[in-house]
């Protein structure tokens, strides 16, 4: 998952910020789900404004986490 995020980054990270607000981030990729422009353009201007190495860093980092680690980020969080 975070090998395809990583490459999607690297190749057009406009377009990524883009699929992952649209999609599975908020949650619009469920059935019924209303999908709102406004939150899509809202995450991808806060993508587009961060540096490009620090979003790959990040990247990186959490796909280092062990697996348990953000599982329980997940039913905690």
């Amino acid at each position: 998952m975070f090998d395809d995020i990583r490459a999607g980054s690297i190749a057009d990270r406009s377009q990524l910020y883009k699929e992952i607000a649209g999609g599975p981030f908020f949650g619009f990729n469920r059935p019924g789900a209303k999908v709102s422009q406004g939150m899509i353009d809202w995450f991808w201007l806060q993508g587009m404004q961060a540096g490009h190495k620090n979003t790959l860093d990040c990247i990186k980092a959490f796909a280092q986490l062990e697996p348990s680690l953000m599982l329980m980020s997940r039913v905690t969080g």
